[in-house]
């Protein structure tokens, strides 16, 4: 649902090029865009930044959702629309952002705007976004649970002699893949809390 919606927008917007540039699988966006988020935290840094001695105010944060090139010309091009951002940098490894704004922006539009395309804003010293490791290793267990099911499903298990061991291990493997989804939905699931606290 995230990807169709972040889709549509992209176009909707036209920023079709970030296709073009776009490397790569790039990290499914699953909720981010529709997370309610609590940006207290933003009204104090950007309060704290705008206190000290010059023209203007700067910050960094770190950044989720920038998983490749195109990812990271899209969100240049979402902040270079916001009114009242006069520079910035993206950086990756870890993702952050550098900014620089005019006195009195409004920041969390900025944030939630990025929101809207699949990038969270986060204070630098914020959890970090789970590993989808688990995903994975459950998406080639699944696989290979199918395979073990596969003289099975093509009814070639009469006088197979390994017809219980291929059916203990697809058992085995389908419990594996189990246990990593639920052990990436129970992490992912503490991260959102931690955003939203």
């Amino acid at each position: 649902m995230g990807c169709e919606s972040v889709y549509q927008l992209i176009r909707d917007q036209g920023f079709d090029e970030y296709y073009a540039r776009k490397s790569g699988v790039t990290d499914p966006i699953l909720e981010a865009p529709f997370t309610e988020l609590n940006w207290q935290w933003l009204h104090e840094l950007v309060i704290q930044a705008e206190t000290m001695p010059s023209e203007n105010a700067s910050a960094e944060f770190s950044v989720s959702g920038l998983s490749c090139n195109g990812c990271s010309w899209l969100a240049q091009q979402v902040i270079t629309r916001q009114s009242g951002i006069l520079d910035s940098k993206i950086h990756g490894a870890p993702s952050h952002i550098e900014l620089t704004w005019l006195r009195g922006t409004d920041l969390v539009k900025l944030a939630m705007e990025l929101q809207r395309f699949g990038f969270l804003l986060h204070p630098l010293d914020a959890p970090p976004r789970p590993a989808r490791t688990p995903l994975i290793f459950g998406a080639v267990f699944v696989g290979s649970a199918l395979l073990f099911q596969l003289p099975r499903f093509l009814g070639a298990t009469d006088g197979f002699a390994f017809a219980r061991i291929f059916d203990l291990m697809s058992t085995l493997l389908g419990g594996l893949a189990v246990l990593m989804a639920s052990h990436f939905i129970v992490r992912w699931q503490a991260y959102q809390q931690q955003l939203k606290s």
